[in-house]
């Protein structure tokens, strides 16, 4: 049965579905994607976890602090303010947490496509409502012993607004109820942050400085992770910090959605702020800014190599006249085939690659988001067991690599980049089914700040080397529970 476009829907988004035949299916394949254990991959906010999730709200009086909240159970904080979800017919803006060890914290953004113009709000082609993932699931599993992160406090960074969490503006065309459309995923962010950091502050809640801190997101989520990064960590008083994002590496920050408005890129360079007031602004152009700002920090990519979520998502973008006025389904900017969405990834890595603190592991498969699904689990590089359908005997699995997050300084851990597939230069990366890896990007082993190295010096801040080494213990590694 064909899935309905919801009520509010102009004559906008049928004639486009007619006069681009490769759209209807890129956005219904955006919409059928799993999220992990729970729900789907866009939601209207009904949660299908089994589990009993506890609600707290808000308010002058109430905090909802984490000492209140049960170990191991998964919780609602509806922080109200100006927070929302897109539709007002949905949930109000909740978040999730999940209470595990006081000085250990995953905050992980939440997936869930993106609503970028009319036609794509009135599909839905992005989660309208916000719902939990709950305990099971990915790294959200409290219960799998290969879990890294099963002892951690989780702050679930829900999306119910379009936005990939940068939103400030309101639309001039309405929801399912007549009310306009609000995209407030700055204010649903800075909620949870907000959040963060008054349980760091609190006495018994969060510790400050935290021994461990991960910031992830997969899909949207993984833009969410990337913009929010410098915020986080500056912020949040810290030992050891990763950043991990999860199947989304770069491209175009729509500026229609409000980032330029939002207070979200102060803290950045002034020439990025001037791009996105040019409309010319690229995630990979702040991520590369962030990385380079935080040497001392992890920041490891989750990649599928043809990820066939992101290809649909690309399609579907290249339709917003708004932002490609030409369309360009046939043109190689679009990266809408499998092997021109690797050979931009390349590109983007490359980019990142400059700083020593990148690194990227990449899966030979078309599966899209890892870390909230338990194929995190099985995943090697080759993608035999990642729904790849490699060879085999591909490296180490995903959840493995991810354990060795993040680098404790002086520790002498590493972290290595994985790929599966024969070095190639630029002009040979023609290969049918991306079965190769970017030879600019072989090799690259980031130590832990602070490590003693060969020749007795230290490494300070970056701590990058070219050569493989075998990596100790991160933070990350499933041990003992610390109390809570």
């Amino acid at each position: 049965m064909p899935w309905p476009i919801t009520a509010n829907a102009s004559t906008a988004l049928p004639s486009l579905l007619s006069s681009v035949p490769q759209l209807e299916p890129a956005l219904r394949l955006l919409r059928r994607e799993d999220h992990g254990a729970s729900g789907t991959f866009i939601s209207n906010g009904q949660s299908t976890t089994a589990e009993h999730v506890s609600v707290c709200t808000m308010s002058r009086t109430e905090r909802c602090d984490l000492s209140g909240m049960a170990p191991d159970s998964p919780w609602l904080v509806r922080p109200g303010g100006k927070t929302r979800c897109i539709f007002t017919t949905t949930t109000p803006y909740q978040f999730e947490v999940i209470r595990g060890d006081r000085d250990k914290l995953l905050l992980f953004f939440q997936g869930g496509g993106a609503c970028w113009d009319e036609p794509s709000t009135s599909f839905p082609a992005c989660s309208t409502g916000a719902f939990p993932q709950g305990t099971r699931g990915g790294v959200f599993d409290r219960a799998n012993p290969d879990n890294p992160f099963r002892a951690y406090t989780i702050a679930h960074v829900l999306y119910c607004d379009g936005s990939v969490f940068g939103g400030n503006v309101t639309r001039q065309y309405r929801d399912p109820s007549g009310s306009p459309v609000r995209q407030a995923g700055y204010e649903n962010a800075r909620s949870v942050l907000d959040w963060v950091y008054g349980q760091q502050a609190a006495a018994g809640t969060l510790a400050s400085p935290l021994a461990s801190l991960v910031v992830s997101g997969c899909s949207a989520g993984s833009i969410g992770a990337q913009i929010w990064a410098d915020h986080a960590l500056n912020r949040l008083p810290h030992v050891a910090a990763a950043v991990v994002p999860d199947s989304y590496a770069g491209g175009t920050l729509i500026a229609e959605l409000g980032f330029c408005s939002s207070p979200l890129l102060a803290p950045l360079p002034a020439h990025l702020r001037e791009a996105c007031l040019a409309r010319t602004l690229s995630l990979h152009a702040v991520t590369a800014a962030v990385t380079a700002r935080y040497g001392a920090v992890a920041f490891a990519h989750v990649q599928s190599k043809t990820d066939d979520v992101q290809q649909a998502f690309n399609v579907a973008l290249s339709a917003a006249r708004s932002i490609e006025p030409s369309g360009c389904f046939d043109a190689e900017t679009c990266f809408t085939g499998p092997d021109r969405l690797y050979a931009a990834t390349n590109d983007y890595f490359e980019l990142y690659n400059a700083a020593p603190n990148h690194v990227h592991f990449f899966v030979q498969s078309s599966e899209h988001c890892y870390l909230p699904n338990d194929l995190v689990y099985t995943a090697d590089p080759s993608g035999a067991s990642g729904g790849g359908g490699g060879g085999g005997g591909g490296g180490p699995r995903l959840v493995e690599w991810l354990g060795r997050l993040p680098l404790r300084p002086g520790s002498n851990a590493s972290i290595e980049t994985r790929c599966e597939g024969a070095e190639r230069a630029r002009v040979r990366w023609w290969v049918p089914g991306a079965r190769y890896c970017d030879a600019r990007l072989a090799s690259k082993t980031f130590v832990a700040p602070g490590t003693v190295v060969a020749g007795g010096g230290r490494r300070d801040g970056s701590g990058a080397s070219g050569r493989r080494r075998d990596g100790g213990e991160g933070v990350g590694d499933a041990a003992t529970r610390s109390d809570r």
